[in-house]
């Protein structure tokens, strides 16, 4: 009847804050004697429009709330003392999914999702929001608020393209497209890099100026390389890690970022995410009868669309038609089953760990 998605620690107070998204409240935890952790406070967020994602710094607890009675509406962020105890709430984009304190504690930063509704028929824009927290809780207002739009990006979808980023939806701008994830930030609190998982791309933020940066794409990982194998059925009754004739996206949810001397490097979790709606589907498999390989490329697709072998392996259906004719020439499948580091100066990989995580 419920569930544990984000436990974030206090180490002022020894308290652990965790968050429900199906109950929708967050539980305020004494750890100071991790070996009999107890409840000391429930907060319920459903009167605020629910809860997506916590954090907290400096006796301050901030929460990410979706718009309740709207899911494509502008959400909040709803701030608390380290007892529960309410602060401030203040409007910020569509769906904040993720929040985070940068490293100074001037600045509260959320990933606005910008989900479209099921239908598809309704489709935000992504952005992220820059909540200016210097001057205290207790003085702050709406005024201090910065959503960037990702509406400057309209128009270098192939730019995107050229860099190993996607746009999903031919349909939508690459505003709507683009659903921001998961927020890191330098250690210096100047920059942050955001994952937008399903395209493959991270946006650069300028924090000093409150203004967007570059966005690129990481590419694709070539699992029939040495070392990029992996199991691809779960009907063959066998592990058989071995490489295949695809290309996955990277897909990253969650980011780090660390410098080593004046470089800053992310690390991603190439966890894979495709869009799967109602109104809209990139969902398929390479066994699916709509899902024919170029015979050219692939002579033996006979072979790889047999269910023990690729026939079940999930795939999009948006890439990998390179010269839009009725079949595909390359099969390009979502997440990267690694996790990876990327150069923030030259956008390059740097780093894979391969095929580590299957064995």
């Amino acid at each position: 009847t419920s569930s544990t998605e984000i436990v974030v620690h206090d180490a002022a107070t020894q308290r652990l804050f965790t968050i429900s998204s199906l109950t929708d409240v967050f539980d305020i935890i004494n750890f100071s004697n991790p070996l009999s952790p107890s409840v000391i406070t429930t907060v319920n967020m459903l009167p605020y429009g629910g809860i997506t994602s916590i954090a907290v710094k400096n006796g301050i607890v901030a929460v990410a709330s979706p718009n309740g009675t709207n899911p494509q509406g502008n959400g909040s962020v709803v701030f608390f003392d380290t007892n529960g105890v309410f602060l401030k709430q203040v409007n910020v984009g569509v769906l904040p999914d993720m929040i985070t304190f940068t490293p100074d504690g001037t600045k509260v930063l959320t990933a606005n999702e910008g989900e479209p509704n099921d239908a598809y028929t309704v489709d935000p824009e992504g952005s992220v929001s820059i909540i200016d927290i210097s001057g205290g809780i207790s003085n702050l207002t709406q005024s201090n608020v910065t959503t960037l739009s990702f509406t400057p990006f309209n128009g270098q979808e192939a730019n995107l393209a050229v860099t190993g980023g996607r746009k999903v939806k031919s349909t939508s701008t690459l505003a709507q497209d683009l659903e921001p994830e998961y927020i890191t930030v330098s250690a210096d609190s100047q920059k942050a890099w955001v994952s937008c998982q399903e395209n493959n791309a991270v946006v650069e933020i300028n924090l000093a100026s409150k203004t967007l940066g570059s966005i690129w794409g990481l590419g694709k990982k070539d699992m029939s390389l040495p070392g990029n194998g992996f199991d691809v059925s779960d009907n063959n009754g066998e592990i058989l890690i071995a490489n295949w004739p695809v290309k996955t996206y990277y897909n990253p949810d969650a980011m780090a970022s660390f410098k080593i001397g004046n470089t800053t490097y992310l690390v991603t979790a190439n966890e894979g995410d495709e869009k799967d709606l109602g109104g809209f589907s990139e969902r398929m498999t390479v066994g699916a009868n709509g899902y024919t390989l170029d015979s050219a490329v692939f002579p033996n697709a006979s072979v790889l669309k047999a269910s023990h072998n690729l026939g079940r392996f999930r795939v999009t259906n948006v890439n990998g038609n390179t010269d839009s004719d009725a079949d595909f020439e390359e099969i390009n499948a979502l997440g990267a089953r690694s996790f990876s580091i990327f150069n923030t100066d030259t956008k390059q990989i740097v780093y894979d760990s391969g095929d580590q995580f299957e064995r």
